[in-house]
């Protein structure tokens, strides 16, 4: 059950798997946030992460895809970001330029190694970090 704490609040989940990011979205569905996970494949996520959010697959990187992606970024209030799917489709700089197009988003990206560095590519969870 969820709380109507931050029922106006509408969140874009670009995340795979366990991570911060995804743990994170869960927490403000919880809270009431309308959370939409975006993913690229039909393999069904974990329902303990997945509980309370909506979930969209998309062909990405298509035209079509990129604008649904671009659409969801300019009306969402909290994009939660950990790199594994941007990356995994090459649509990082995609991303960063439609967050930089709302200027009221928080763009929450939780990556295991940061953006640079020697590890900066290498998936991560909580076992490893």
């Amino acid at each position: 059950m969820s709380l109507p704490i931050l029922k106006d609040l509408r969140v874009v989940e670009l995340t795979q798997g366990w991570s911060a990011s995804a743990l994170c979205g869960t927490l403000l569905a919880e809270l009431g946030a309308e959370v939409t996970n975006v993913g690229a494949d039909d393999r069904p996520g974990d329902p303990v992460l997945a509980a309370g959010k909506q979930s969209i697959r998309l062909e990405v990187p298509t035209r079509e895809g990129g604008r649904c992606i671009e659409s969801l970024i300019a009306t969402a209030d909290v994009l939660l970001d950990d790199r594994s799917y941007a990356r995994r489709l090459r649509i990082d700089d995609d991303i960063d330029s439609a967050a930089s197009r709302n200027a009221r988003l928080v763009h929450c990206m939780i990556t295991p190694f940061g953006r640079a560095g020697p590890l900066r590519d290498v998936n991560g969870s909580e076992l490893i970090v």
